[in-house]
């Protein structure tokens, strides 16, 4: 069985699109968890300097859920975000509601965020 409420150990980023050759489209961030409600979790976008640009809530995603190998239910979150930045050293964090950064991934290059 899993547990009711969901700690920082039961969701993460699965998947990100953020570029296309020439124009971007269908760019979207997918974010596994655990159980259904994912509301105590966002996503920061952060640009190149390591600022922020963007908070998204996981409530903002299209849900579905699929049941793995061991019987459990898995929940999948898809957020399609439009203008995600592609430029050099971009990045995205998961965010808990205590503000926490539970899981940071860069691309295009290496940052620390602020």
């Amino acid at each position: 069985a899993v547990a009711a409420t969901c700690t920082e150990s039961c969701v993460w980023i699965n998947e990100l699109h953020y570029d296309n050759t020439g124009t971007d489209v269908a760019e979207f961030v997918e974010v596994v968890s655990m159980v259904n409600d994912v509301s105590a979790f966002s996503l920061a976008f952060y640009q190149y300097t390591g600022a922020p640009y963007m908070t998204v809530d996981l409530t903002d995603a299209t849900t579905t859920v699929t049941t793995a190998e061991d019987g459990s239910d898995i929940w999948v979150h898809v957020l399609k975000i439009s203008g995600l930045r592609n430029g050099n050293q971009d990045g995205i964090a998961l965010v808990n509601s205590e503000n926490e950064v539970i899981e940071f991934l860069s691309y295009e290059g290496t940052i620390t965020g602020m």
